[in-house]
């Protein structure tokens, strides 16, 4: 995936508030990986699906302690295109790095593709990259 940058304004729209801007959400737990997904939308109904699908993850993610104290979501955001679809990039906060070793690429199981083809996003409108903090850890 591509993008051409230009001198026209972006405009960053937030789905919701994740843990990245929201100190009680995060509480306690020390993050020490952190994962950008980037999903490319190629019309404003794949773009609205995947919107929905995020909200709905948010949803039961934050509904699932045990879940919760593993990994959460950072503050997703979307540009839209002017000519539809657009690009949505979300970020995963890991709080147990066994977890995130073992999950860092669930995105790659044929569940996750279901949900892609689902939405409409085509493998190749997918991009993971993967942080882990080398030190103390972060608050």
């Amino acid at each position: 995936m591509t993008a051409a940058l230009s001198d026209e304004r972006v405009f960053i729209e937030r789905v919701f508030t994740g843990e990245d801007v929201d100190p009680a959400r995060r509480g306690s737990k020390t993050l020490v990986a952190r994962s950008e997904c980037t999903f490319e939308c190629k019309d404003d109904d794949t773009l609205d699906r995947c919107i929905e699908a995020i909200k709905q993850s948010d949803e039961a993610l934050r509904n699932n302690p045990k879940k919760s104290a593993l990994y959460d979501w950072q503050s997703p955001g979307v540009v839209r295109r002017p000519d539809g679809g657009g690009v949505l990039t979300l970020g995963v906060a890991w709080y147990n790095e066994e977890f995130f070793e073992a999950k860092r690429d669930v995105y790659l199981n044929p569940l996750h593709g279901n949900i892609f083809d689902h939405i409409g996003i085509e493998a190749d409108g997918v991009e993971i990259s993967h942080w882990k903090l080398v030190g103390a850890g972060a608050r």
